[in-house]
């Protein structure tokens, strides 16, 4: 090992350094830190040096709670949509991400997508993009009852449909 950076004082995020408090399995410094919220917790100096680690995981808990959505049909909306676009291992992100479909960059977060689409939001509403090819952005999409978006998804199955036996009737001419 290298020599052993002093973080006694430092800031990182949330977490200020107190002590040095010997070393993990691996051999890596562990440091006891004092998180804004009052805990004490022991970090390894990578995580901190590396921004791995910002609090003493008071900072997730609030992100999961500060909005009290978590539980709802928008916020598994939310979730869908970004797994819709970014997950590979998502059954249908080949119609999605695998096509390039994306979301507006400020959805990454809920609360901004609580912002732009919760006003509109109703049980059981499912989000539809108006343009197929076009990104989930909110000028976009729109809430449908599970009626309106099972009538959008057979509209757009029959107009595919159609587009493919035309396709192949123009192929074979």
């Amino acid at each position: 090992m290298g020599n052993l950076i002093d973080l006694t004082g430092q800031r990182f995020g949330r977490l200020v350094v107190l002590r040095r408090d010997g070393s993990d399995a691996k051999g890596g410094a562990l440091w006891v830190c004092c998180c804004d919220c009052g805990t004490e917790t022991t970090v390894r100096g990578y995580h901190l040096r590396s921004g791995h680690s910002k609090s003493c995981g008071c900072f997730n808990r609030e992100l999961l709670t500060t909005h009290g959505l978590r539980h709802t049909g928008l916020y598994r909306s939310w979730q869908n949509l970004r797994r819709r676009c970014r997950d590979a291992k998502y059954c249908h992100y080949s119609a999605y991400g695998g096509r390039g479909i994306t979301f507006d960059p400020r959805w990454g977060k809920f609360e901004n997508f609580f912002a732009d689409m919760g006003a509109t939001y109703f049980e059981h509403a499912h989000l539809h993009r108006k343009n197929v090819d076009g990104n989930y952005e909110k000028s976009n999409v729109v809430w449908l009852s599970p009626e309106e978006h099972r009538a959008a998804h057979a509209a757009m199955r029959s107009t595919a449909k159609s587009s493919a036996t035309l396709t192949l009737k123009l192929a074979a001419a």
